[in-house]
């Protein structure tokens, strides 16, 4: 839109008393009515007015502390075309982060420009904090031992953690169905992990592994719904149990053999007759 569309046709009577006296638009009304901090300064970064809320904002000009700002404030007066530009400010109350729109009178050359600011310092906190938050996610996820992973609705990888498992690789894993891991010959568990409609905890399958070996895994999921409650996938982490299961399966061996030697023992003890023995 033209800027003179924007703020108005140039008073026939004169300056307007929002502009202080200044010849061009009533930019002085949009800077006094802006409900966030708000300045009307000249073409080299003299504060003309200020309102209540513009205050810290036109003391950091009046400083020079915001050079990118007085910077923008010189473009916009030289080229006469709006702008916007971010500004990090300091105030007694904390960091602050205001987007600014400016705005040229459209006098030729231009005499005025409104600073218009829009505070964002709680978006980009929380943006902070969700990049924080993510970056936090995939060191945890990089440095664990364990296997995690996402489904899609058509039952396929569409995420797998870094350092992967089973011998593939991340990328050779991501697109394939999550089913083609599992071993046929074993049963299939009642709820398989994979393709869980409710939160599973420490489902065991067993699958076969780059090099075709088994390997049993100790599976944790929860569901991924829509808005709607439909089936979007499912998301969890897989812990390989493989040595704890050999190690459980050689211990009971010993224990039956140790069983069976003691019963052949005892048999020999309790009978009488050699022959029998």
């Amino acid at each position: 839109m033209p800027v003179r569309s924007l703020l108005g046709k140039r008073s026939s009577e004169g300056p307007t008393n929002a502009d202080s006296g200044a010849p061009g638009f009533a930019l002085g009304d949009i800077v006094s009515n802006h409900t966030e901090p708000a300045l009307l300064v000249d073409a080299t970064a003299n504060v003309v007015v200020a309102n209540q809320l513009g205050s810290a904002l036109a003391a950091a000009i009046t400083r020079r502390s915001l050079s990118g700002i007085i910077r923008r404030i010189a473009e916009v007066s030289t080229t006469g075309c709006p702008a916007v530009d971010r500004a990090e400010l300091h105030t007694s109350e904390g960091h602050r982060t205001l987007d600014i729109t400016f705005i040229p009178d459209g006098n030729t050359p231009v005499d005025k420009v409104a600073l218009l600011a829009h505070d964002v310092t709680s978006d980009r906190n929380l943006t902070n904090a969700l990049v924080a938050s993510r970056q936090l996610f995939k060191d945890l996820v990089g440095c664990s031992s364990d296997f995690s992973w996402e489904i899609r609705a058509d039952r396929t990888f569409s995420f797998v953690s870094p350092r992967a498992a089973l011998g593939f690789t991340a990328r050779r894993l991501e697109g394939q169905p999550a089913r083609d891991l599992l071993d046929a010959d074993h049963a299939l568990p009642a709820t398989l992990p994979f393709e869980a409609k409710v939160a599973v905890d420490e489902i065991e399958i067993w699958v076969r592994q780059v090099d075709a070996s088994l390997a049993c895994l100790e599976v944790s999921s929860v569901p991924v719904l829509g808005d709607d409650g439909g089936w979007l996938g499912a998301r969890g982490v897989c812990r390989d149990v493989t040595e704890a299961r050999e190690r459980d399966v050689a211990l009971q061996r010993a224990r039956d053999r140790e069983e069976l030697q003691a019963r052949i023992i005892n048999s020999m003890r309790n009978e009488i007759d050699t022959r029998r023995m």
